[in-house]
């Protein structure tokens, strides 16, 4: 008999959106690799029982507390990023070149983004609970491209769903 409020095992790819655990104790998980989209905790327990070999993606949720930890186990909390270029007068710049540089996790990239000048990309690592604790937040620096013109952003910390500006001022 299991008396957690929710008892997972054995699923290789199983994804899952608004997720709303209403529970006294934490869901269990094992074996498992689960992607859970915008999805709450609501009662006293704010995390997983990780029982062995899983790996959870908590993306664009509610904030996550430490799991209970048996085994080798990966919790990743993921975010998506909208990212805009746009000029002086903030207007958007079609077609214009992105490059993206992570701290940790994820491998660095370049994307064109469309006509409208942004698009929502990720989701993307932002931290990382390795069976013993959490790891630093990611950072992503972010560098635009257009007609030969080149700015940096601030680099941002993937904690949270988040609009990057790139600002790049064109000839008038």
């Amino acid at each position: 008999e299991n008396n957690s409020c929710m008892y997972l095992d054995g699923h290789s790819s199983l994804v899952s959106h608004n997720v709303s655990f209403s529970c006294k104790i934490n869901p269990s998980i094992n074996r498992s690799t689960i992607s859970f989209f915008d999805s709450k905790f609501n009662n006293s327990s704010d995390s997983f029982n990780l029982l062995g070999s899983s790996h959870i993606s908590w993306i664009s949720s509610s904030p996550l507390g430490s799991p209970t930890n048996f085994g080798n186990n990966v919790l990743d909390l993921s975010f998506f990023l909208k990212i805009f270029v746009i000029n002086q007068n903030s207007m958007n710049i079609p077609n214009s070149e992105v490059t993206i540089n992570f701290s940790e996790f994820e491998n660095s990239r370049t994307i064109t983004l469309p006509f409208s000048g942004f698009d929502e990309i990720g989701p993307f690592i932002g931290k990382r609970w390795n069976s013993s604790d959490w790891s630093e937040t990611n950072q992503a620096n972010f560098s635009c491209n257009y007609d030969d013109t080149e700015n940096s952003s601030n680099p941002v910390d993937i904690d949270e769903d988040t609009n990057v500006f790139c600002r790049i001022d064109l000839d008038k």
